[in-house]
């Protein structure tokens, strides 16, 4: 996937995927992202990728790992206008998300929110359902009109 900006107006569903090192995506979604697989960016890649949805972020039940391990399931800055929503099995059964980066929820400030639906019954005591991990190196390398800050000035008296 060449780095670059990317927009989709409507739904998108997102299989696994790894990013390579020293690109920078942008994803520009106007409508709700399903994340059905994996989605990672190797530490030190010098890479970034944002994900920013109109509704809301959705991790079906069956994306994540054991209540124990650690190894991440997505990386990136994910940014929902409305909910980031944890499905579940609703039978004991539900895997742990680890997220490396930052989330953000309720960006436009209508409502919404963090929705985590999961419950790992007998690791409760010992596991989060979700951990979220940052990753600064995100922020340091996100493509350069997104670092910018654009400043306008007006003397209104000599």
């Amino acid at each position: 996937l060449p780095h670059g900006i990317y927009q989709a107006n409507g739904n998108v569903a997102l299989n696994s995927h790894t990013f390579v090192g020293n690109q920078n995506y942008v994803f520009l979604i106007n409508g709700t992202v399903t994340i059905r697989g994996n989605i990672l960016v190797p530490s030190g890649a010098n890479s970034s990728v944002v994900f920013a949805a109109a509704d809301n972020i959705i991790v079906p039940a069956t994306v994540g790992s054991a209540a124990l391990a650690t190894t991440p399931n997505l990386s990136g800055i994910y940014s929902t206008d409305d909910s980031f929503v944890l499905q579940s099995t609703n039978a004991c059964t539900d895997l742990r998300l680890n997220l490396e980066g930052t989330l953000i929820v309720n960006a436009d400030r209508n409502g919404g929110g963090l929705q985590n639906n999961r419950d790992l019954c007998g690791n409760n005591p010992t596991a989060p359902t979700m951990q979220l991990t940052q990753r600064l190196d995100f922020v340091l390398n996100l493509p350069d009109f997104m670092r910018s800050q654009q400043i306008t000035s007006k003397e209104v008296a000599p």
